[in-house]
C-alpha cells in the first residue's frame, strides 16, 4: 500500500487533485492536509488553470475527516488549537483558488471532507454519497467559525437526532455511477452519526 498523498495532475487546462489513503476511507493525515494546502497555491498560481476538480481514490469516500491516530501525540489543549489553526490555513488556500472548483463526491464526505466540498464551487455526487460532521460526538471538539461559516451553519437549528444528510440535500448533481464524472460502485454506504451542510456560493472565475 502507498503512502497516504495528496496528487496533483494537470491535463491541459484542468487540475486534478486526488486524496490517495483509501486503506482509511481518505482520512487526511497531518502531511495530506500540508499537501492540500501546497498544492492549492500552486493552482492559484498557475495562470493556465481553468477548473480545478477534486475526488477520492478507491470509490468508498471522497474524505472521512482527519487521521485521527496523530491526536494521540498531543499532550494538552495548546495542541488542539494549534491543529485547528493550521486547519484554517490549508482551508484558506482552498478557498483563496480563483478558478472554478469541482468535488466529485463518491461515499463519504465527512468532517473535514464536508468542509473540503463545502468549499468547492459545485459537489458533483452519487446517491450514495453522504455528507456529515460529527466531531462534536467523537472527540469533542468544535467547529471553528471560519468552517462554521463555510458549511453553513445550520447544526445549531436542527433537532437532536438530526445528524446526517444525503447527496440529494447536499450536491449540485446527483449522477448514479458509472459516470464520467464519478467513480463506480455498487456497494451501499452507511456512515456514523454527523451534522448536516449546506451549499457554499460559487466564486467568480479569474
Amino acid at each position: 500500500m502507498s503512502e497516504p498523498r495528496v496528487t496533483y495532475e494537470k491535463t491541459g487546462d484542468v487540475a486534478h487533485v486526488r486524496f490517495d489513503n483509501p486503506g482509511a476511507y481518505n482520512a487526511l493525515t497531518g502531511a495530506m492536509w500540508l499537501q492540500l494546502r501546497d498544492i492549492a497555491g500552486r493552482i492559484a498560481e498557475d495562470p493556465s488553470v481553468r477548473v480545478a476538480v477534486f475526488r477520492g481514490v478507491g470509490g468508498k469516500a471522497f474524505v472521512s475527516g482527519t487521521d485521527i491516530s496523530g491526536f494521540a501525540t498531543f499532550t494538552g489543549g495548546a495542541d488542539g488549537v494549534a491543529y485547528e489553526r493550521s486547519g484554517d490555513d490549508c482551508m484558506r488556500a482552498l478557498d483563496a483558488i480563483p478558478v472554478t472548483t469541482i468535488a466529485v463526491i463518491d461515499g463519504w464526505a465527512v468532517g473535514g471532507g464536508l468542509n473540503i466540498a463545502a468549499a468547492c464551487d459545485f459537489r458533483i455526487a452519487t446517491p450514495d454519497a453522504r455528507f456529515g460532521s460529527p466531531i462534536g460526538r467523537t472527540l469533542g471538539n468544535c467547529l471553528s467559525p471560519l468552517s462554521l461559516a463555510r458549511i453553513g451553519g445550520r447544526s445549531a437549528s436542527r433537532p437532536p437526532g438530526a445528524w446526517s444528510c444525503s447527496a440529494k440535500s447536499s450536491a449540485r448533481r446527483i449522477c448514479s455511477p458509472p459516470a464520467s464524472c464519478c467513480a463506480s460502485s455498487s456497494r451501499r454506504r452507511s456512515m456514523p452519526s454527523s451534522n448536516p451542510c449546506a451549499a457554499a456560493p460559487p466564486r467568480t472565475p479569474r
